[in-house]
């Protein structure tokens, strides 16, 4: 399990931690990867099975045995309302719950520590093709060992658009398809919907832009560690 994934030398304090809680819930979702589970159906095409629940239990557990003061906000069972924590863990143990229980292998663990409300290290880590995504504030973003950049275009017919979609079916639904039409209208190469929310927002490939604006109502656990890494990638070497 220590093989899993790779990341650069990076330096904060809670980061090893942040590794090893990562490395240990993928554990969890790779047990588990094209076997039958355990699922409860939360709303409308929305799922939480026995996998998303074992992979938070692993992590949270990992980082409490290391910080026990720390708050913790996760999809499954930990919804604080505490916020503005001065150690704040953001969780979301399986981001693509649907994928994975579809046999999609783009699926990941997402994992973000925020300091007095603002973000200082996130991960992004898909446990089936090793992909991994890392930041911490002011040191870059990186894949693996290689750092990353966000795309050098400049104008909106020089992209591939990356879009989610809310459960809704309604008017948010509508707005969404609305929007993307006007885009395509706008002369865009193409869209993608990758079905895991943190996946869309890393900024890899290096040319999509998140075109999912109208989805305010995500979970901050939804996105907590993804725009991370998009944002450092406009940072200079």
């Amino acid at each position: 399990m220590n093989s899993l994934f790779t990341f650069p030398s990076l330096n904060h304090p809670f980061l090893e931690t942040a590794i090893h809680a990562t490395r240990l819930g993928a554990q969890e979702l790779t047990s588990r990867f094209g076997k039958r589970v355990t699922v409860e159906t939360k709303g409308l095409a929305n799922f939480v099975s026995e996998a998303d629940l074992a992979a938070e239990k692993a992590i949270i557990q990992r980082i409490r045995q290391d910080h026990p003061t720390h708050v913790m906000i996760s999809e499954e069972s930990h919804q604080s309302v505490v916020t503005q924590a001065e150690h704040l863990w953001i969780i979301d143990p399986l981001d693509g719950t649907s994928n994975f229980l579809h046999g999609i292998p783009h699926f990941a663990v997402s994992i973000a520590y925020y300091h007095h409300g603002l973000p200082q290290l996130g991960i992004v880590a898909n446990p089936i093709t090793g992909d991994c995504y890392s930041t911490v504030v002011h040191q870059g973003a990186w894949r693996g060992a290689t750092r990353q950049r966000v795309s050098p275009a400049t104008a909106i017919d020089q992209i591939v658009l990356s879009c989610g979609f809310y459960y809704d079916r309604g008017r948010m639904m509508q707005a969404t398809l609305d929007t993307l039409g006007a885009f395509f209208q706008n002369n865009i190469h193409g869209m993608r919907r990758f079905g895991a929310a943190a996946h869309a927002a890393r900024g890899e490939p290096r040319d999509l832009r998140r075109a999912d604006r109208r989805d305010r109502r995500r979970q901050p656990e939804r996105r907590a560690a993804g725009p991370r890494p998009a944002q450092e990638g406009l940072s200079a070497e």
